[in-house]
């Protein structure tokens, strides 16, 4: 089938040539290819497995390989403007019917009927979804580079006569308006870090000239910004003339990363409340609905989108604002609650005496729902598939941890009744070490690791774990005080507020992936208790945090567990906390409507965005950028990986070919891909003996890359 579509305007990068234009239309070409793919059967449904897509989507509605692409368009773009045409397409229905499974339900309400976990608005229509193979999903801008991002689904679905039509290429033009906009670029040299703070905190703190000294000692040209700067106006208004010095100066200063010091308390104007010297802003992710106003820091990196679109004073409100999410710096924060400047001090002395993380992570996983549980909130309804952290922990090990050199020390749910058909994770769990209590978290914690990345159940003082403590009501269901007579459900503390007096201050790093443990309203939230005392850098939710239920994988979407599994990969592969977290959040995908923004809102840096895993290096020659995270120690375990990885490959790329050699099949296409990855294996090793793992590594995956297409080539002709 050859089609023409065109869609309004609502990971891979391509970079265009273009050029100066003050008027007109400009576009771009792409064609977009699908993968080897496999149709699986499990459970009664049909899950589709592409090679370098995603099988993911919307809630409730068909679950599809997904692939997104950055394009990158010149300064000048309109984005609003932006128009997808698709101009060809090849297309084939697929022989026999198929029952495409729904996308995983968030743990929470939806605004459509579901039945049996689907979208009955798209599993009751006859229509191929979805409509086009190809759409745009956002548009944003990061400093002086535009981006449109767009999603290429190969296969489309029809729910009602169950045929599977796939799109293997299709032509796509993207194309924008044109308006004059001149970037004269930075008029500083140097990279820029600016600390945004008040008068109060300039005056009273003993800490902070050392700290600014100590970052221009790493190379930083040094600006600190008062109420002298961004002016005397309190609450939402304050917030917004920082952000407002901000978009003026950043571009200027060439400014990377933005240090917020002082009370993070938020601006409700609805209501009259008390707020902040220099509150993050409240934003209502669900329009209208005070329930789920969420505070954020997001708005102070993110200086080309447009949080107030509509004019209300209701700042990132989904549907309504035009909030980018493409961050121009990376922003951390360090809270001062009270005038606490003791406190204050002793985190920029932390900051100051960094020596740097150890190489290990620490992964407690929580369980969050059983099977069919019933509880206060999902309303006593049964139907919630059972979620926890059990798989989360087997993906950090073997993507992030092992290639990096990490240790690693999971802690899992094994806690709770037996034998009546909900039973705790089993001790044969990937890497288990032992049973997630309060006493093994802060005996553990002493050994100070790198990393401590949780999953569990969270408040504004602690995060606790929960299990089915007994069947009380005898009828095999897990059942909650509020859904029956007897509450059979127990939640003990993993760790508190309260608890951090009593770890070791450590250089730890943590992502908490609970909800409301960075609630900033609470001047003893738990976010902020371990910057005291127990870490280093701390990562939390300042409202609730989403997930989706069901068996954990990462997708590349927004849910609370794939923000920290981003951003804890960022962090090991040398990247600082402010860009693993801003750049992390920034390149999912975000298929659930208002719920993806009060996750992408509610994370939070509290520390200096500019801290690494590793050391420091101090006295950077004048007038060069601030060295970053020396990659040697971390890329060269990810090389020999890699390396490891390739050779396994070769090996079984040799034995096809033999095998395709003894059966006569034409093979002269292939056998010189293996050799050049051979000779690419050869390169890479001779460079990782070397410690030189940067071109080690490229050369690895550039081995492995020939390999799989090899294979797959030789798997095709012996299949003949």
């Amino acid at each position: 089938m050859n089609h023409t579509k065109s869609a309004s305007f609502l990971l891979a990068v391509l970079i265009l040539s273009w050029f100066p234009m003050i008027t007109g239309i400009q576009s771009v070409s792409l064609t977009l290819v699908s993968n080897p793919y496999t149709i699986e059967q499990s459970g009664g449904h049909h899950r589709i497995v592409m090679e370098g897509f995603f099988t993911r989507g919307i809630p409730g509605n068909p679950v599809l390989p997904q692939k997104v692409y950055n394009v990158e368009v010149p300064y000048e773009a309109d984005l609003k403007s932006v128009n997808l045409q698709i101009l060809w397409e090849d297309s084939q229905e697929i022989l026999g019917v198929y029952e495409v499974g729904p996308s995983p339900l968030i743990a929470a309400d939806t605004f459509y009927t579901i039945q049996n976990g689907k979208n009955t608005d798209v599993y009751k229509k006859d229509a191929l979804y979805p409509l086009n193979p190809v759409d745009v999903v956002r548009t944003y801008q990061v400093k002086n580079k535009k981006y449109v991002r767009i999603q290429f689904t190969p296969f489309q679905y029809n729910p009602v006569t169950k045929k599977l039509v796939l799109t293997s290429k299709v032509g796509v033009r993207v194309s924008w308006n044109v308006k004059y906009a001149a970037y004269t670029g930075p008029k500083a040299l140097g990279v820029g870090y600016v600390i945004v703070t008040t008068n109060a905190v300039v005056t009273n703190s003993t800490r902070l000239n050392g700290f600014a000294a100590y970052l221009q000692s790493r190379g930083f040209t040094m600006y600190t910004v008062t109420e002298n700067q961004y002016g005397v106006s309190t609450g939402q208004a304050r917030a917004v003339n920082i952000r407002n010095w901000l978009q003026a100066n950043c571009p200027v200063y060439n400014v990377k990363y933005v240090l917020l010091i002082g009370d993070p308390d938020p601006d409700d104007p609805t209501t009259g409340d008390t707020f902040g010297d220099l509150p993050m802003m409240m934003c209502w992710p669900n329009p209208g609905s005070t329930a789920d106003q969420t505070p954020t820091d997001y708005y102070y990196a993110d200086l080309t989108g447009n949080w107030d679109f509509d004019g209300d004073s209701m700042y990132g409100e989904f549907g309504e604002d035009a909030v980018d999410f493409g961050p121009e710096v990376y922003v951390g924060r360090i809270p001062v609650y009270g005038g606490n400047y003791a406190a204050l001090d002793s985190i920029l002395s932390k900051f100051i005496n960094y020596t740097g993380a150890n190489t290990s992570i620490m992964l407690p996983m929580a369980l969050s729902n059983y099977q069919d549980e019933e509880n206060a909130f999902n309303g006593c309804v049964a139907g919630w598939l059972r979620t926890d952290g059990l798989n989360l922990p087997q993906q950090v090990i073997t993507n992030i941890a092992n290639p990096a050199g990490f240790t690693s020390y999971v802690m899992y749910e094994t806690a709770g009744v037996v034998g009546r058909g909900h039973d705790p994770v089993p001790v044969t769990a990937y890497g288990y070490k032992a049973l997630i209590t309060n006493a093994n978290v802060i005996n553990e914690w002493a050994r100070d690791y790198g990393i401590v990345f949780w999953w569990a159940h969270g408040s504004q003082t602690g995060a606790s774990r929960k299990y089915w403590l007994n069947d009380l009501n005898n009828n095999f269901t897990v059942e909650d005080g509020v859904c029956a007579a007897a509450d059979e459900l127990t939640w003990p503390n993993l760790l508190t507020s309260a608890d951090t007096a009593a770890l070791a201050d450590t250089e730890t790093f943590t992502f908490q992936c609970s909800c409301c443990t960075g609630h900033p309203e609470n001047s003893g939230n738990l976010q902020y208790s371990l910057l005291k005392r127990g870490a280093v850098s701390t990562v939390g939710a300042t409202r609730f945090s989403w997930y989706a239920q069901g068996v954990w994988t990462f997708t590349g979407i927004v849910d609370n567990a794939s923000i920290g599994y981003v951003y804890v990969g960022n962090l090991v592969f040398g990247w600082s906390s402010g860009e693993a977290l801003y750049n992390g959040k920034s390149m999912l995908a975000n298929p659930w409507g208002w719920q993806g923004w009060q996750n992408l809102f509610g994370f939070n840096l509290y520390g200096d965005p500019s801290m690494y895993l590793e050391k420091p290096i101090l006295q950077p020659p004048p007038g060069g950028e601030p060295p970053k995270v020396n990659l040697t120690r971390v890329l060269c375990p990810l090389a020999k990986y890699k390396v490891e990885k390739a050779r396994a490959l070769l090996e079984e790329a040799k034995s096809l070919l033999q095998q395709a050699k003894d059966g006569g099949k034409d093979i002269s296409e292939i056998e010189p891909m293996i050799d050049e990855a051979e000779k690419l294996i050869e390169r890479a090793n001779r460079y990782c003996f070397a410690n030189n793992c940067i071109p080690g590594n490229y050369a690895a995956i550039q081995a492995i890359e020939l390999l799989k297409e090899a294979i797959e080539k030789l798997k095709q002709l012996l299949s003949c």
